[in-house]
């Protein structure tokens, strides 16, 4: 650019106001013998803004030449953003009313699903006076109801129906209907008005949801109690995966959500393809209230999924001290109950060292002698570890058998003995331990030590008594 026409359009940008910014790009396009490219931007500009001169003066430079396709993107802008008399304006250059445009987030859609999607009600009138097509779809599949019905708009979504005839049940390319979308995104008055126009609650999208379990998982309770409303509502409609509307509120907490479910009878022992109960997924997330309102309604509390888990499990292994005393206290409470595995509540606890869990479920008469698949004891877990709190409320324990022998044959001595706990052997003599008793290959606790060279160990044995396997033997020849 030469410098008298840089200068030439400085002068004219400086004199411009916001007002006739626009205008402005035009004026200067035009001095400085710009491309109808940059035309076409001031026209956009112009009709996203609702400036009719702007809109006229930015065509006038635009050559022959794509002229047709840059105004009909100036329509859909115009749609777009509430600007009806730009939209009329336009009509006269025989714009296509039903041709779509890419958006920045890949969705191809018609001047009427903007101006649906954005609320613009006097847009849709005159787009379908114009003969928009009302059942256009987007590159999702969605009309411009389901777009309306998605964002709120029930003004829109009133007209469709009852003035324009919209099919109240069309399904978008996933199988979202419009009822989908609004109980999806909690709008109460839009699920309201679709369902009085005849839509049908237990429509199911592709993932096999109703519009029930869309308000549910995202915690809508007026859409809930408005569908729940209907008379022939499933409320124990399962999606792919076999959760019902109950199983998704109680994953994420949703209270008043469960409440309202739970006053409908929905089943509160139905399982998903997992074998989870709403309970166990309650428990599992933590949902202390939702807990206490499934067991209200007879949840079964020892409920086991698909690997034999039950809430208590979950609770124990994750450390959830307040649940694991919540379950304790539910009648009928399964403290032994066994995974899949053989392990108990108290097995889960001691692998990860959580003795305030392991004490909790020792008061409530946790069997101490318990062996899993594997064949270890809850001392055998505690003692591979090394937990040493675990091991002194286990030995505190009533029944504890302190020389029962694992699948291996080792007594709880052999095995502190082998991992070189110096704790745990302590607390093991305190207790009596057997300090000869041999394995299978008639080794002692002594020859434990010795091979590991836990010389702190074998004093602590010496001074009790202890002999190696070799000494045992000839002492019975």
């Amino acid at each position: 650019m030469c410098l008298v026409c840089r200068r030439r359009k400085e002068n004219i940008m400086n004199k411009l106001d916001k007002k006739n910014i626009i205008k402005g790009l035009v004026v200067s396009s035009y001095l400085l013998g710009a491309s109808y490219l940059q035309g076409a931007t001031a026209l956009i500009e112009a009709a996203r803004d609702g400036d009719l001169e702007g809109v006229e003066n930015a065509i006038s430079l635009i050559e022959i030449n794509g002229k047709n396709e840059k105004i009909q993107n100036a329509f859909i802008e115009a749609a777009a953003n509430n600007r009806l008399n730009v939209v009329e304006f336009l009509m006269n250059y025989g714009i296509d009313v039903n041709a779509k445009v890419t958006d920045g987030k890949g969705k191809s859609k018609t001047a009427l699903h903007y101006a649906a999607e954005n609320g613009h009600c006097d847009i849709v009138k005159k787009l379908l006076k114009l003969e928009a097509n009302m059942d256009a779809r987007d590159n999702g599949g969605k009309t411009a109801l389901h777009l309306a019905a998605k964002m709120g708009h029930l003004d829109i979504v009133r007209y469709f129906i009852p003035i324009r005839g919209a099919a109240v049940d069309i399904k978008d390319s996933y199988r979202y209907t419009p009822l989908h979308y609004a109980a999806e995104n909690g709008h109460v008055a839009v699920a309201k008005s679709l369902m009085y126009f005849g839509a049908n609650v237990n429509v199911v999208n592709f993932l096999d949801q109703t519009a029930l379990h869309l308000a549910a998982e995202n915690g809508h309770v007026d859409v809930v109690k408005s569908l729940l409303a209907v008379s022939n509502i499933v409320v124990n409609a399962k999606d792919k995966l076999g959760k019902t509307a109950l199983h998704v509120a109680a994953t994420k907490g949703h209270v008043d959500v469960v409440k309202a479910l739970l006053e409908k009878n929905a089943d509160v022992n139905a399982k998903d393809k997992y074998g989870e109960t709403a309970f166990i997924k309650a428990a599992l997330n933590g949902y202390v209230e939702v807990v206490q309102l499934l067991l209200k309604k007879n949840a079964d509390v020892n409920a086991k999924d698909n690997t034999s888990y039950t809430a208590l499990h979950y609770a124990a292994m994750n450390d959830n001290l307040n649940f694991v005393k919540l379950l304790l206290t539910a009648p009928g409470i399964d403290v032994d109950a066994e995974n899949k595995y053989g392990e108990t509540a108290l097995d889960l606890a001691l692998q990860k060292g959580y003795v305030d869990v392991v004490q909790l479920l020792l008061e409530k008469d946790a069997d101490v002698n318990a062996t899993a698949e594997d064949g270890k004891t809850a001392l055998d877990l505690a003692l591979q570890k090394g937990y040493v709190k675990a091991v002194e409320a286990l030995l505190a324990a009533d029944g504890l058998d302190v020389n029962a022998k694992n699948k291996n044959g080792y007594t709880p001595l052999h095995v502190a003995a082998t991992k070189g706990h110096v704790d745990v052997v302590k607390l093991l003599l305190e207790k009596d331990a057997d300090v000869n008793a041999k394995v299978e290959y008639g080794e002692t606790a002594l020859d434990f030590a010795n091979r590991g060279n836990y010389t702190q160990i074998r004093d602590l044995l010496l001074a009790r008594g202890a002999k190696r396997g070799a000494e045992l033997e000839e002492e019975e020849e």
